[in-house]
């Protein structure tokens, strides 16, 4: 296993073009497709790339043989892997074993100390007795000093409870996450007690559209991520414009947003011919879901609006990324006093503007929050248009 591995890491310092032709192009999608499965489901994908290799199908020959050599790679790994493990828990056994062994003999001790600590005290065995057990028990000792004078000052004030009632605590709380789906955010102290209008403007108006906001973003957060969707928590690094013309007692924040993209296989030509159902091609971006919070606007008038950003003056439509990938592009959020733009980075492909259900475009922003819902337009060529529909 061992070699198998050094020898692949050898041919990656050689110069030398390889000689199956399109292995360059594909070889980040293989490792995407073997890198996840484990060693039986190589073993599994290992037969069957031999099966068809030996049939008499029109087959791409040297993908399929680059794939077998890679997956030949990728089970010496997860092999070898595999022996790691063996390894290490039979080293952890022993040192759970050692770890027992040094525990009895802690304990021994402890009794013999106690023994002897009694029998100098005059204390008759009933007292003795006690003691050992509640030493042996973890409870606290008739000598020890009370529990409050090891504590510091500012922990004496602090609720205490026992581990029975903690662990319970424990329980009960998880419980609630579960059944609740979500954690919802928890606003700072000091974002509370920002003074972005009057105090008897924000009385009278502010309460009520504040508790709509938060339930209706609290509703869409709390319907999680489907099964081809990942969350976005990475931010794009931009400067906010025009923010020396705002108010003075306005303190700039970042609005809350809770983001996602949607992932699915792209059916075309060349996934048709070199992957199936059995083995799926990797996940590809095929839209977003954009949800940003702005409860506090100052000038509620003016809706936040999006703008489409790209790198290197490229326009609209203009391909300027390598074959096999996508260009990119930032999508930066703007509203306006007190909240600071907000960008992410996005697959730059066309948008599906049609109005169909599962796939309709949606923004709007309604109660304090932008939405902005789309996908990427599908391109339906001869032949992939059973698969589509």
């Amino acid at each position: 296993m061992m070699k198998t591995i050094c020898q692949d890491r050898q041919k990656h310092f050689k110069t030398a073009q390889s000689s199956a032709r399109g292995v360059s192009s594909v070889s980040g999608n293989i490792d995407k497709l073997l890198a996840p499965k484990t060693l039986a489901e190589l073993q599994k994908l290992e037969g069957q790339i031999r099966t068809k290799l030996s049939s008499n199908d029109p087959i791409d020959t040297d993908y399929w043989e680059h794939l077998l050599q890679s997956l030949l790679i990728y089970k010496a790994r997860a092999n070898l892997q595999r022996v790691t493990r063996s390894i290490l828990e039979s080293r952890l056994g022993g040192l759970r074993k050692q770890q027992v062994a040094e525990a009895d003999a802690l304990k021994s001790r402890l009794e013999a100390k106690l023994r002897v600590t009694a029998q100098a005290d005059g204390e008759d065995s009933s007292i003795f007795q006690g003691s050992v057990a509640d030493a042996t028990l973890g409870e606290r000792h008739v000598l020890d000093p009370e529990p409050l004078l090891r504590l510091r000052t500012e922990d004496k004030t602090l609720e205490s409870s026992t581990d029975k009632e903690f662990a319970q605590n424990l329980v009960e709380d998880r419980r609630k996450v579960l059944k609740l789906g979500y954690v919802p955010g928890r606003k700072r102290h000091n974002e509370l007690g920002s003074s972005l209008e009057p105090s008897s403007k924000r009385q009278r108006t502010g309460d009520t559209g504040d508790i709509k906001t938060s339930v209706t973003f609290d509703r869409e957060v709390a319907r999680g991520l489907s099964d081809n969707e990942e969350l976005i928590t990475t931010e794009i690094p931009v400067e906010t414009k025009n923010k020396h013309l705002w108010p003075a007692d306005v303190r700039p924040r970042k609005p809350q947003y809770f983001n996602r993209c949607i992932l699915g296989y792209e059916w075309n030509k060349y996934n048709q011919t070199h992957y199936d159902h059995d083995n799926p091609p990797p996940k590809v971006v095929q839209g977003y879901k954009f949800n940003v919070l702005y409860p506090d606007l100052l000038d509620k008038t003016r809706a936040p609006t999006y703008k489409i950003e790209r790198e290197g003056g490229r326009r609209r439509g203009e391909v300027t990324a390598k074959a096999g990938e996508d260009d990119t592009c930032i999508i930066r959020f703007v509203a306006g006093a007190p909240y600071e733009d907000i960008a992410f980075k996005i697959v730059d492909r066309e948008w599906d503007y049609s109005a169909k259900r599962e796939r309709g475009f949606r923004s709007l922003f309604d109660k304090g929050i932008l939405q902005l819902h789309f996908q990427f337009k599908k391109v339906c060529s001869r032949e992939n248009c059973q698969l589509r529909f």
